[in-house]
């Protein structure tokens, strides 16, 4: 309740920037929802990742002197953009990734959608875009993932959800947008690791950066992607799967995703450790998820601070360590077999290590619906806004 209060004065903060009166939430009660009359064959075979988009999306719109607009659900259909708009000239775009699953009783799950609302709120405020009520997008979502029911798959593939925030002002310059477009498009999609979960090679990028202190990586905003971006290629080229991103000495992230370390610390203790958020570092959901399920299990301390490159080769040159992952919402959590610093490798005990498996069996079983678990969301069954996820801002 207190943060539903925090963020409803934040956009009560807002209106009054901007002069205004006009709305500053939308609600699920005004949706309107149009069914397509050209429902789309399902797909069959390999799923792959967003190759298919399913029959409606939602949209909801905004502007500086109405407010938000009543959410509508709609066939899916292409948009026709003002070549002066600004997302495409000044990259104003937020966007979460989220996924639907179907449960052994053929129910449909989310995983804590309420965090990726709250994120995508955020980052709306981050791109100076109008917040809105995390409850009600979660409730419209609902809608739009029931009147889609049949396009959510059996395990272990998922429903994509790509829920994005745009401007849809039409004027060169750089200003704070006047109107925007919020909508979620979903696609069925197949499992992320085809053939099995295998470990990864990732080199550490010490030229290019992803984030720095006073910029927007805690938010989820699309310019954080392509920043870096030849960099990646590079390490594609040279045979790596991914980077681990550098804020100065310290370690980051893995690509797109968290990373942990699993190791015997200086002190001799047991430890799981990922870098602590320090307004560079994405605050990821199942990154979350990982700390709350591994603080459980008591035979080992759960920590979140920063870890320099230097302490990470004392550790490997030591032999304590037992094991990386990443974590994140396509691949939940990925091993890491090796990872490369100027040529030099660093190899953990376990290159498939079984931490990293139990954690990720922990969440999948509560995606799925296997255990019960509060982070797990029947459609239509609304929970509570999770106060854990403030203490991130």
């Amino acid at each position: 309740m207190l943060a539903h209060m925090r963020g409803l004065t934040r956009m009560a903060g807002l209106a009054r920037y901007f002069g205004t009166s006009v709305p500053t939430t939308f609600y699920h009660k005004d949706l309107e929802v149009t069914k397509t009359k050209n429902p789309q064959p399902m797909p069959t075979g390999d799923l792959g990742f967003g190759s298919y988009i399913t029959d409606h999306m939602l949209e909801v719109l905004w502007s500086e002197t109405k407010g938000w607009g009543k959410p509508k659900i709609v066939p899916w259909h292409n948009f026709s953009l003002h070549p002066f708009n600004t997302t495409l000239h000044y990259a104003f775009e937020g966007f979460e990734g989220m996924k639907a699953y179907r449960d052994a009783k053929g129910k449909i799950r989310t995983f804590r959608p309420e965090m990726n609302a709250k994120r995508l709120s955020k980052t709306s405020e981050e791109l100076c875009f109008p917040t809105f009520d995390p409850t009600e997008f979660v409730k419209c979502l609902d809608t739009l993932l029931k009147l889609d029911e049949k396009w959510v798959p059996k395990e272990p593939a998922t429903i994509y959800m790509r829920p994005t925030i745009v401007s849809m002002t039409n004027k060169l310059g750089v200003h704070p947008p006047s109107e925007t477009m919020l909508y979620v498009v979903c696609s069925p999609s197949g499992s992320y690791f085809k053939g099995g979960i295998k470990p990864v090679k990732l080199k550490i990028e010490t030229e290019g950066v992803r984030a720095w202190p006073g910029g927007t990586g805690h938010a989820k905003v699309g310019a954080n992607y392509t920043q870096g971006i030849k960099y990646v290629k590079q390490a594609f080229a040279q045979g790596y799967q991914q980077v681990i991103w550098l804020n100065g000495k310290h370690i980051s992230e893995a690509g797109a995703s968290n990373i942990f370390f699993h190791w015997i610390n200086s002190k001799g203790q047991k430890e799981l450790v990922t870098p602590k958020l320090d307004g560079t570092i994405l605050p990821g959901i199942t990154r979350d998820s990982v700390l709350q399920v591994a603080r459980e299990d008591k035979s080992f301390i759960t920590t979140e601070r920063t870890i320099t490159v230097e302490e990470l080769l004392q550790a490997d040159k030591e032999k304590r360590i037992l094991e990386f992952f990443m974590c994140g919402t396509a691949v939940v959590v990925a091993p890491i077999g090796n990872i490369v610093y100027n040529g030099k490798e660093i190899i953990p005990q376990h290159a498939n290590g079984p931490l990293g498996a139990k954690l990720r069996g922990k969440l999948e079983d509560i995606m799925y619906g296997r255990v019960e678990h509060p982070f797990s969301h029947k459609v239509n069954q609304y929970l509570t806004l999770s106060s854990s996820f403030n203490r991130y801002y």
